[in-house]
């Protein structure tokens, strides 16, 4: 079994372009940087022994971590609000001492953010929200109560509701109310996420035919490896089952990338949810997830962890 948030998952060194902008981090001024990492959404890369780093964001300005890892652990040691596609960091890493140049391309945030979201829901609706706090309540959109994200979401201000982190912030609500699965009833009808071209199409449930939907990640070593026992069990029941996998994957690169050559053997629908919706929706907690869902759209068993066989077994009831 993986659940959600194992170290892999925001671990990921290989060297995948994710998209947008690539940013010229200059290092050779950063002492004892070995074992040290640098990364944006979780997505972490090796501070390499040369003068520069290139780190690949999705958006500016966006929030960037310097890093350490020690036995399995993540520790943060600075959070840098980057707002150009070059930055000079000095210092030293050992006493985690930081410099930035020039300045006007990046500053160190010294204020806890999850402490600034804490203060933020308790003083609402007196407060507003800073663009770093967007930038960072998205990164943990996963963690977040839809109640308090309704409530961040209200409280921007109009020069920030084009700010790129509010718009994807609007854009995970409103998939949450337009999405076809009653989670009282736990009745499903439709959802809607991106393919592989990033196109966003929306996937009905079979009429005749059981679903079964398949909740990964592509940084879920047990929900790749299951690929395998998923073809099985497709050829197996070609006739009574349809399946879905819905991957949690923010970045259409690195879900494109990440696993390619076991994610080709897939011949059912696969789709990617880049705003966490569905996974919000259905209250998926752990990778992966198996839902089986009934002619009726009704969701009929849940199976949490590397389930298949179990799946295999509750068909041939």
């Amino acid at each position: 079994m993986s659940f959600k948030f194992p170290l892999i998952t925001f671990l990921l060194v290989a060297a995948i372009k994710l998209s947008a902008t690539e940013v010229t981090i200059d290092v050779s001024k950063l002492e004892g940087k070995s074992s040290t990492f640098i990364g944006e959404s979780g997505i972490l890369q090796r501070i390499p022994d040369s003068e520069v780093v290139l780190l690949n964001v999705e958006n500016l300005p966006a929030l960037i971590t310097v890093s350490s890892i020690q036995k399995g652990k993540i520790s943060i040691l600075s959070t840098i609000w980057l707002m150009s596609d070059s930055l000079s960091i000095s210092g030293s890493v050992t006493n985690e001492r930081f410099q930035l140049s020039p300045e006007k391309n990046g500053k160190i945030l010294q204020e806890d953010l999850e402490d600034e979201w804490k203060s933020f829901l308790k003083n609402t609706p007196k407060a507003s929200a800073s663009r770093p706090l967007l930038v960072y309540v998205l990164s943990k959109l996963k963690f977040q109560k839809t109640e308090d994200l309704k409530t961040l979401a209200f409280s921007v201000e109009a020069d920030d509701a084009d700010f790129w982190a509010a718009e994807k912030i609007k854009i995970h609500l409103s998939e949450l109310d337009d999405m076809g699965y009653n989670s009282e009833e736990e009745l499903f009808q439709y959802l809607s996420a991106y393919d592989k071209k990033g196109n966003s199409v929306t996937f009905h449930r079979p009429d005749k035919k059981f679903l079964l939907i398949d909740f990964s990640s592509s940084g879920c070593r047990p929900c790749l490896q299951d690929i395998d026992k998923l073809v099985s069990l497709n050829a197996d029941f070609v006739e009574d089952l349809e399946i879905l996998s819905i991957w949690d994957d923010p970045k259409q690169a690195a879900w494109l990338s990440i696993g390619r050559e076991q994610k080709e053997k897939i011949t059912w629908t696969s789709l990617r949810d880049e705003s966490h919706a569905v996974f919000t929706k259905f209250e998926v907690d752990v990778y992966p997830t198996y839902v089986l869902i009934d002619s009726q759209g009704k969701v009929v068993k849940r199976w949490k962890g590397s389930g298949i066989d179990k799946v295999r077994k509750y068909l041939l009831k």
